[in-house]
């Protein structure tokens, strides 16, 4: 009688597991990729030891002129994405950089 039971488990599970499988492989992820870089790079050097009131980085902005930066961002993370999740279908968004600036990570 408790292997019988047991059998009735394992076997409601399996169909369980096999519903679970057969509707992830029909609807397949959808993942929203997001570029907020723009065209605008912060480049940060060290400075040679001069004196002790000189601060040690020399900090100056790059300007890209098209969207190649954003374009590299998102490059990256389709395929990283691929790697991890291959059927996955995902979507490309570039953003303004204005409008996330100050947004806290969450």
């Amino acid at each position: 009688m408790k292997f019988l039971r047991y059998l009735l488990l394992l076997g409601a599970c399996s169909a369980a597991a096999a519903g679970a499988y057969a509707q992830t492989a029909t609807n397949p992820r959808v993942y929203a990729l997001i570029s907020a870089v723009g065209s605008e790079i912060h480049v940060v050097r060290e400075r040679p030891q001069v004196g002790s009131n000189r601060e040690p980085y020399q900090r100056f902005a790059l300007q890209v002129p098209d969207a190649s930066v954003d374009v590299a961002v998102l490059r990256g993370l389709d395929r990283a994405l691929a790697k991890d999740d291959p059927g996955a279908r995902r979507l490309y968004m570039r953003l303004n950089p204005a409008e996330v600036r100050g947004v806290l990570p969450c």
